[in-house]
C-alpha cells in the first residue's frame, strides 16, 4: 500500500534536502580551502586530503550500506546517516586543526554514504511506478541546486562569516532535512534473516579505494600499481560473491538482467563521457581566455543550472514516454556537447562555449533520471538498496576513469610544464584529444541506447 499523500512529498522533501546538503557541502569546501590552508598553515596535500578523505570514504562504503538497508530496513539507515551528517557538519566549523578537520569530514563521508545508499530506495518505495521518473527528476534537480549553489553561496558565506561560518549555515539544510525524516519515516530496523557478507564488505571498500587513489595518482607509479590492484581485488569481489551463499552483490542481477546490467553500462559511459568537461573547461577558461577562477566559475554555472531546470521536466516526460527514447536523446545531447568542446581554441566566442554547456546541461539532465528509473524498475524492492549503490558507485567509476584520461592526456603532452598562460597550446591540444575520446566513448552509448530502445522495449 502506497503512503498517503502528506507522507509521500515529506519523504521526498526530506530525500530531497538530504541530496541539496551533500552536494552543496561538497562544492563550497573547494572555496574555503585557501582560508582553512591559512588558519591552519596547511601544505596542499592536507587540505587534497579534505576534498579527497569525503569522497574516499563516501564510496568505499556506499555498497555496505545498500546491502546492509535491504537486510535491516531502510528508513533508519537514512535518518542515522543524516543525523551523523548533520552533526559532522557543524562539528567542522569547530576543528582547531587540520588533522581534526579531516577526521571530521571522514565521519561526514560516512553519513554521506548511509544517506546516498538509501535515499532513492526509500522514494521508489513511496511512490507508485508511475510517479517515479517525477520524483527522481525532483531528486536530481536538488543535487544539481546544490552543485551549483555551494561555490557560489559559500563564498559569500565564507566572506562575511568566514570558513567556520560556512558549516554552520551549512548545517540549516541538514537539520531541516533531520527533521522532515525523522516526522516521515518510521525507524523500521529489523533482524536480518542471512548473515552480512564481511568479507565481501571489505574486499569492495579496499578495490574501490585503491580505484580513487590510482585514479587521482594515475600518472605515478604507485597510481599505476593501484589501478592494477584495483583489478585483482575487483577479480576477487566477483569471484568471492559468485561463492558466497548470502552475497553482497547478487551476481544475477546483472547477469540475468539486461535492462540493469545496460542501464549501468549507460551509467559509466555518461559520467565517463561528460564529467571532465567541467574540469578542462575551467582551465580553459582561466588559461585560454584570461578568466578568474570566480569569472570561470560564472560561466561553468550554465550547465549545472540547466540540469536543475530540466531535470523535473525531463523525469516527468520518463512517466509518460518510454524512458529508453529520453537515455537515448540524453546521449546525444551529450555527445554533440563534447564534441563541440572539442573543437574549442583561443579564439572560441563566449557566446559559443554557454551554448555548449547548454547543450550538455540538456543531455546530462534528459539522461540521468531516465536512466535511473529504468535500471530501478528492471529489479525487485527488495534489491533497491544494493541497486541504488551499484549505481553510485558506477558513476565513482565513470568519474574517475574520465580523470585518469585527463590525468593521462597532461602528463604526455604538456609535460612538466607549469599549467599556465604560457603553456596554453600544449593543453588545448591534450583537452582536444580527451574530449575527442570522450565523444567516441559516448557515441557508443548512443548507439547500446539505441540497440536497447530496439530490442528491450519498455513494458
Amino acid at each position: 500500500m502506497k503512503a498517503s499523500f502528506a507522507r509521500k512529498w515529506s519523504v521526498l522533501f526530506a530525500v530531497a534536502s538530504s541530496q541539496f546538503a551533500a552536494p552543496f557541502m561538497l562544492s563550497s569546501v573547494g572555496v574555503v580551502l585557501p582560508s582553512i590552508g591559512l588558519e591552519f598553515q596547511a601544505d596542499g596535500v592536507a587540505l587534497s586530503l579534505v576534498e579527497s578523505v569525503f569522497l574516499g570514504v563516501n564510496a568505499m562504503c556506499l555498497l555496505s550500506f545498500g546491502r546492509a538497508s535491504d537486510l535491516m530496513g531502510r528508513n533508519w539507515i537514512f535518518t542515522l546517516g543524516l543525523g551523523i551528517f548533520t552533526l559532522a557538519t557543524i562539528a567542522l566549523g569547530l576543528a582547531q586543526d587540520i588533522q581534526t578537520l579531516i577526521a571530521i569530514r571522514a565521519i561526514q563521508a560516512f553519513g554521506g554514504a548511509m544517506q546516498v545508499s538509501t535515499g532513492l530506495a526509500i522514494l521508489l518505495e513511496a511512490f507508485s511506478s508511475n510517479e517515479r521518473g517525477k520524483v527522481l527528476g525532483i531528486a536530481m534537480a536538488f543535487i544539481y541546486m546544490g552543485v551549483s549553489a555551494g561555490p557560489f553561496l559559500g563564498g559569500y558565506i565564507a566572506e562575511v562569516l568566514g570558513w567556520r561560518g560556512l558549516f554552520f549555515i551549512g548545517g540549516i539544510p541538514c537539520l531541516l532535512a533531520l527533521a522532515l525524516a525523522l516526522r516521515a519515516l518510521k525507524w523500521d530496523y529489523f533482524r536480518p534473516d542471512v548473515a552480512f557478507d564481511y568479507a565481501g564488505a571489505f574486499i569492495s571498500m579496499v578495490s574501490i579505494g585503491l580505484l580513487l587513489f590510482g585514479g587521482a595518482n594515475a600518472d605515478t607509479t604507485g597510481g599505476l600499481i593501484a589501478l592494477f590492484g584495483f583489478l585483482a581485488t575487483m577479480a576477487l569481489f566477483i569471484w568471492h560473491e559468485s561463492r558466497c551463499s548470502n552475497p553482497m552483490l547478487e551476481l544475477d542481477m546483472f547477469a540475468g538482467n539486461a535492462k540493469f546490467s545496460i542501464g549501468n553500462l549507460l551509467q559509466f559511459i555518461n559520467f565517463a563521457t561528460t564529467f571532465g568537461v567541467g574540469f578542462l573547461m575551467s582551465l580553459y577558461l582561466q588559461l585560454g581566455r584570461g578568466m578568474s577562477p570566480a569569472e570561470a566559475g560564472t560561466v561553468l554555472l550554465v550547465q549545472p543550472l540547466t540540469q536543475t531546470i530540466l531535470s523535473p521536466v525531463c523525469g516527468r516526460l520518463a512517466d509518460r514516454i518510454d524512458s529508453e527514447m529520453l537515455v537515448a536523446a540524453g546521449m546525444l545531447f551529450c555527445v554533440a556537447g563534447v564534441g563541440w568542446a572539442s573543437t574549442f581554441d583561443g579564439s572560441t566566442s563566449l557566446v559559443s562555449i554557454v551554448g555548449m554547456l547548454s547543450v550538455l546541461g540538456v543531455g546530462v539532465a534528459s539522461f540521468a533520471s531516465p536512466n535511473m528509473k529504468t535500471i530501478m524498475q528492471a529489479i525487485s524492492p527488495k534489491q533497491y538498496g544494493v541497486a541504488t549503490a551499484v549505481t553510485g558507485q558506477v558513476r565513482t567509476v565513470g568519474m574517475t576513469a574520465s580523470m585518469v584520461a585527463i590525468s593521462m592526456a597532461i602528463s604526455f603532452i604538456v609535460g612538466d610544464q607549469v599549467l599556465d598562460a604560457d603553456s596554453f597550446t600544449s593543453f588545448n591540444q591534450a583537452m582536444k584529444l580527451v574530449l575527442q575520446g570522450s565523444c567516441l566513448v559516448g557515441a557508443l552509448g548512443m548507439i547500446v541506447s539505441l540497440i536497447v530502445q530496439r530490442c528491450c522495449p519498455a513494458s
